[in-house]
């Protein structure tokens, strides 16, 4: 069998397997390995065999992924591409697989880096990952202790109410422990300190949030438009027609970064609040008829452009320019 000059592969990962696929000479070829520094390094080997180059095409599936990923980028050679996995699911379906097996996965993500665009993914630097990986745990036990207050406030039992009460403390002892070693590792890195303290000259983003916002769009590839930023943070809209009868109002497509979503809310909430622009855009947009909740995720959206704006020009945030009221909200 003769050495092809390009290949390109699908891997559908999970998290003890790789279902490898790949066309060599018009014809499937495939494998599974295991999701192991060895088993990536058997898989690399099964690919060079084949190819003097190969392009890699795998959904990013949360921290499965990502060790792979890393290790075929930095070999020679090799390029990878991490998409998102509605997008890839979208893809399938207008592909008309007829199976949901690891083997059709493999497949159709070789299929999808045949036929769309390849845009390659680029490793994060030691640090991101650190930041990212603290800012979610941070997330994850804030989720925590707002459950546990959901519970207090139902409690009836006076012995459950104060269990209640110190685990929320706990939660929040070791929140604040990681939020000090996320800024032990931003002031070690004058990139991450630039960035956070513009970060804080918005109203309503205080130390935690800073941290959870600059974990997530640090990772944003500097090329990507204002609008790239909105989809990937799944705050576009997405309109719902059909037809001539069916006009339902559109919705954001949440289809996207959920942690960098989540970590928009609540400085959203807050400028409403206590910024006068940010304020006077809400009361403008619930006066054209929008929820006050669709306000919000407004100002979230503007927030996030405004982010965008601010990282790539060195600016600390000027709510009067970002914060004004347009003609489609």
């Amino acid at each position: 069998m003769s050495k092809a000059t390009l290949i390109r592969v699908g891997i559908d990962v999970a998290a003890r397997s790789l279902s490898v696929a790949c066309h060599v000479n018009g014809a499937w070829r495939e494998g599974e390995f295991p999701n192991t520094p060895e088993g990536h390094k058997a898989l690399w080997r099964f690919l060079r065999k084949r190819a003097s180059s190969v392009r890699v095409c795998m959904e990013a599936t949360g921290i499965y992924h990502l060790e792979l990923a890393m290790a075929l980028a930095g070999q020679d050679g090799c390029e990878v591409m991490v998409v998102n996995p509605r997008i890839a699911k979208d893809f399938a379906r207008a592909a008309n697989a007829r199976a949901k097996t690891d083997r059709v996965d493999a497949r159709m993500l070789a299929l999808f880096c045949e036929r769309m665009s390849f845009v390659r993914w680029r490793p994060p630097a030691t640090e991101l990952l650190e930041l990212r990986a603290i800012a979610r745990r941070m997330d994850d036990l804030a989720q925590q202790a707002a459950a546990e207050k959901n519970r207090l406030h139902a409690a009836m039992i006076r012995s459950v109410a104060r269990d209640i009460e110190v685990n929320i403390r706990h939660l929040e002892r070791r929140i604040q422990r990681l939020a000090s070693q996320a800024m032990a590792l931003i002031e070690r890195h004058d990139a991450l300190l630039r960035n956070f303290t513009l970060l804080t000259t918005i109203k309503g983003v205080a130390e935690s949030s800073a941290i959870r916002i600059l974990g997530e769009v640090m990772f944003l590839p500097e090329d990507m438009s204002g609008k790239q930023w909105v989809a990937h943070t799944g705050l576009d809209p997405r309109a719902f027609e059909s037809g001539t009868s069916v006009r339902k109002k559109a919705r954001i497509s949440k289809t996207g970064n959920a942690n960098l979503r989540r970590a928009l809310f609540l400085p959203a909430m807050t400028a409403a609040r206590f910024d006068p622009a940010a304020k006077r855009l809400r009361d403008t947009l619930v006066e054209r008829g929008l929820k006050p909740i669709q306000a919000i995720v407004a100002i979230m959206r503007r927030l996030l452009l405004a982010i965008r704006a601010m990282l790539r020009d060195g600016l600390p945030f000027q709510s009067e320019r970002f914060l004004q009221p347009t003609t489609n909200g």
